[in-house]
C-alpha cells in the first residue's frame, strides 16, 4: 500500500536509482554549502570532494529503505527521508554495504566531529521521536536555483506522503533562518540546544500528520 502512495504523492518527482547517486551525493554537497554543520564538520574551510564523498557512502547505504527524491531528472535538489524504524547510518552499516572506503575520505577530523555531532543528535531525538515518525535527514538545493521552488515541491509531496500514510516526522537544522521555513509546512520547533563544545545552535522540529488521504 504505502508503494503505491509513495508513486502518487511523489509523481511529479524523480525517485533516485542507482546510477543517480553520484548526482544526488553532488547536489547536497552543493547544496549544503555554506550549511553551519557541515562546515564545522569540514573543519577550517568547507571540503566540496570530502563531503560529496559521505554523501555517496550515505546514499548507497540507505538507498534500501530511505525515500530518496529530487525535484527533477536533473537532480536539482535532493531530499532522503528514512520512514519509521528505520535508522541514521553507523559505521557498521558503512563497513556491510561496502561504503568504507568513501566514508573514510572524510578524514579522522571530521568523521570525529560528524560521530560527535550525530551522537547529541540522537539523544536530542529520542525525546521527540515516537514509533510512527520519520526522520528527514537531508534536503538541499543547488546554490544557483535556491529559492525557486525545487526545494518546495520535494517538501509538500513528503507532506502529502506523511499524511497518506499516518507518519509523523522529525528533523533537526542548524540554521536558524530554516525555521521558519520549516514551520511554514507545519513543522512545530520542540527544543533548542547547543553542539557541546560549539556555539551551534540544533533546532528539534516536529511534523505531526494530518491523516489526509491522497
Amino acid at each position: 500500500m504505502y508503494n503505491e502512495i509513495e508513486s502518487i504523492a511523489f509523481a511529479e518527482c524523480h525517485k533516485m536509482t542507482t546510477k543517480d547517486i553520484e548526482s544526488f551525493a553532488e547536489c547536497l554537497a552543493e547544496g549544503f554549502k555554506g550549511y553551519p554543520l557541515y562546515e564545522h564538520i569540514s573543519g577550517s574551510k568547507y571540503n566540496l570532494r570530502k563531503i560529496k564523498a559521505f554523501w555517496v557512502a550515505t546514499l548507497k547505504v540507505v538507498k534500501h529503505y530511505a525515500l530518496c527524491y529530487s525535484s527533477d531528472s536533473d537532480i536539482n535538489s535532493a531530499m532522503i527521508y528514512l520512514p519509521p524504524r528505520t535508522h541514521d547510518p553507523q559505521l557498521l552499516d558503512y563497513i556491510i554495504h561496502l561504503c568504507l572506503k568513501e566514508f573514510l575520505t572524510l578524514g579522522p577530523g571530521p568523521i570525529y566531529r560528524l560521530v560527535k555531532f550525530n551522537n547529541i543528535a540522537q539523544k536530542i531525538a529520542k525525546k521527540h521521536i515516537n514509533s510512527n515518525c520519520g526522520y528527514l535527514m537531508a534536503i538541499a538545493t543547488k546554490p544557483e536555483l535556491q529559492k525557486s521552488g525545487h526545494g518546495k515541491k520535494i517538501l509538500n509531496a513528503l507532506i502529502d506522503y506523511l499524511n497518506a500514510t499516518h507518519q509523523d516526522c522529525y528533523l533537526e537544522t542548524l540554521k536558524a533562518g530554516n525555521v521558519a521555513l520549516y514551520e511554514h509546512f507545519d513543522f512545530s520547533l520542540k527544543e533548542t540546544s547547543h553542539l557541546m563544545g560549539t556555539k551551534l545552535p540544533i533546532f528539534a522540529m516536529h511534523y505531526t500528520n494530518k491523516r489526509r488521504r491522497l
